[in-house]
């Protein structure tokens, strides 16, 4: 973890052409090609609400809502040990 850690770009860095440091911005789900990040909070959200397994374990309190930043709104999703819960259709 340490090492990739190091390797992503900080602000202000010295950096040669070569590096690749374009995605440290907030980016929307509209300014990026769609095989950049092929999974979005958004439609992880949107196939949570899909999955009946899910809902129901969400229900009997197995996982809580945590909130994370996707693009310029927050996202409400269902994690358990703050990891993010895949439904089944993902």
């Amino acid at each position: 973890m340490a090492d990739g850690l190091s390797r992503l770009c900080r602000e202000g860095d010295t950096l040669p052409i070569e590096t690749n440091c374009q995605f440290q911005e907030n980016f929307g789900d509209d300014e990026l090609d769609d095989d950049v990040f092929p999974v979005s909070y958004s439609l992880i959200d949107k196939e949570q609400q899909k999955d009946k397994k899910l809902l129901t374990k969400l229900k009997q309190g197995h996982y809580k809502i945590t909130s994370f930043l996707g693009g310029d709104q927050f996202i409400d999703l269902a994690t358990w040990k703050e990891k993010i819960v895949i439904p089944s259709s993902l």
